[in-house]
């Protein structure tokens, strides 16, 4: 798979760009007007850092976030997969030539490139003033790797190495043992347009295996035509951009004809002369223009329409790229209600940090089964196939810093091999417990108890008390661990 283009575009959307602009004087002393010379410089250490992470930061205080602080880190290439070395990013390769792929694509179009037969390279990034920001070196093997990056760069954050192993070495590929093109996976999918918020119902369609230590890759299409107008988006985690969209123009065209059908199942024609929308759009000054995507055509093409007075009618292309295997895994059933309709259970299992289960005290109704006399709520679901965790992973709300009383404080997680003729079995059982008073924190449980049993498809995970018996209880993710 050739990445440069998609990793070179995904590293120019995030980096800092600077323009200058001098004003002058006419014969007008009392007008100023700029002169027409603009200059744009490339930052190569920003270009570098966010080639590979990206970090969004609220730039005003809200009741979410204080102004200045971070909202969430992406790792949009490679990932620190390990506790004890936080600052080292694997990423996953076929072999050489593809590290040396994105060893090229997260250097900016201003680094001068020198050749070697070995493949050994240092670079000096500078600033948009040719001052030095440091070196970055790239080393075939080293520790049974196929090759690294290594830094010398005091401004450089969240990873200080990059180690390219290979694919069939990636040390997770059995947690997505599930996971096979031609998948399909059902989500729910939120729209906003400004005046008319809507959910709908997406079948997406696995294009990308995640076994070969990259996260499985996902597509589906609006099953509704929109009309962009207005303030109307798709939500951005859906909606991809052209290098996405390229991406999966590539994977459809491996093979055309089984993806089609495929879609067809799912109720979507491909083989329809109908362009899809993408997130993107340049505004001008009067007038915006949205790109679409034709994908049956014979080469990738984009298209773009006036934004507010001609546009079509299109479906929208929504992708889905997970990084842990969350809820590809999951399949939510019973549970107690929510507070909104957007806040039910079945979020803790959609990979969307984002999003959360939200419920009320009225729904604090369910006789628990893990604490005698005692009422909960509840959520249950199952795996596609047996498993056997170690543990899971609860990861506190959006809004948790300022509502840290929501926090699960008590809670059980049952499991049984088959249906309801099935007893429960404990598995964990947790009072007195305090989860991080801030959002979106991730923290781990392992299993306290020895059921003596192996192969669960079915759980339960009941909570019986929140962290100020108030009103509310909330997290935004669960996720088994093993």
């Amino acid at each position: 798979m050739k990445y440069n283009a998609f990793f070179k575009a995904a590293a120019a959307i995030s980096m800092a760009m600077t323009l200058f602009a001098a004003c002058g004087k006419k014969d007008d002393p009392d007008k100023d007007v700029p002169e027409k010379e603009i200059v744009t410089a490339f930052d190569d250490l920003s270009y570098f850092q966010n080639a590979f992470v990206k970090t969004v930061v609220a730039t005003e205080t809200t009741d979410a976030h204080e102004a200045g602080e971070t909202i969430y880190t992406a790792y949009l290439v490679g990932k620190p997969i390990y506790e004890n070395d936080p600052t080292n990013l694997y990423v996953g390769v076929e072999d050489l030539d593809e590290a040396l792929e994105y060893w090229d694509a997260c250097l900016a179009p201003d680094v001068n490139r020198t050749f070697s037969a070995t493949h050994n390279y240092t670079y000096t990034l500078t600033d948009a003033e040719g001052k030095s920001q440091g070196t970055v070196s790239f080393t075939p093997g080293g520790g049974g790797s196929v090759a690294q990056i290594t830094t010398n760069l005091a401004g450089l954050e969240h990873f200080e190495k990059v180690t390219f192993i290979l694919n069939s070495a990636w040390p997770f590929n059995t947690v997505y043992g599930q996971t096979r093109v031609g998948d399909a996976r059902v989500m729910t999918v939120n729209v906003e347009d400004g005046f008319y918020p809507f959910s709908e119902t997406v079948t997406f369609i696995c294009v990308q295996e995640a076994s070969a230590g990259v996260p499985p890759f996902y597509v589906g299409f609006s099953k509704q035509l929109l009309e962009p107008f207005g303030e109307q988006i798709l939500m951005s985690d859906y909606c991809p951009a052209e290098t996405k969209a390229k991406r999966i123009y590539d994977y459809l065209h491996k093979d055309w004809d089984f993806f089609a059908a495929v879609f067809e199942e799912a109720g979507v024609d491909l083989n329809l002369n109908d362009a899809c929308w993408i997130d993107k759009k340049d505004s001008y000054t009067f007038w915006t223009y949205q790109y679409g995507v034709n994908l049956t055509k014979n080469e990738f093409e984009l298209e773009k329409w006036e934004y507010y007075y001609s546009n079509p009618r299109k479906r929208a292309l929504l992708k889905i790229d997970w990084i842990d295997d969350a809820s590809l895994f999951y399949v939510p059933g019973s549970c107690s209600g929510a507070v909104d309709a957007d806040e039910e259970a079945r979020n803790l299992f959609d990979g969307q940090n984002g999003t959360k289960w939200c419920t009320h005290t009225n729904y604090h109704t369910e006789p628990s089964i893990a604490f005698s006399g005692k009422k909960c709520w509840f959520v249950e679901f199952e795996t596609v196939e047996p498993v056997n965790p170690a543990g899971y992973d609860i990861v506190t709300a959006n809004d948790t810093k300022k509502y840290t009383g929501r926090n699960p404080k008590e809670w059980a997680l049952l499991a049984r091999k088959s249906g309801i003729n099935n007893e429960w079995t404990i598995l964990d059982k947790r009072s007195g417990e305090d989860l991080p008073h801030d959002n979106y924190k991730t923290k781990n449980f392992k299993l306290n108890t020895t059921p003596g049993g192996k192969d669960w498809k079915y759980f339960r995970l009941e909570v019986t008390e929140n962290s100020d018996n108030g009103a509310c209880m909330q997290f935004s993710e669960f996720r088994l661990t093993y």
